[in-house]
């Protein structure tokens, strides 16, 4: 019984681990594309 608990939450942790790292990607790539030229270029 343990076993299939540990598993769970295992499997909980990394969808939200996975999810976690998918939306700091986008908002990296977003700022990246919503940042003005001016300051990419210094």
């Amino acid at each position: 019984m343990m076993c299939i608990v540990f598993d769970y939450s295992r499997i909980l942790l990394q969808k939200e681990f996975s999810v976690g790292l998918l939306s700091w990607l986008m908002r990296g790539i977003w700022r990246q594309y919503n940042t003005p030229k001016r300051v990419m270029d210094r």
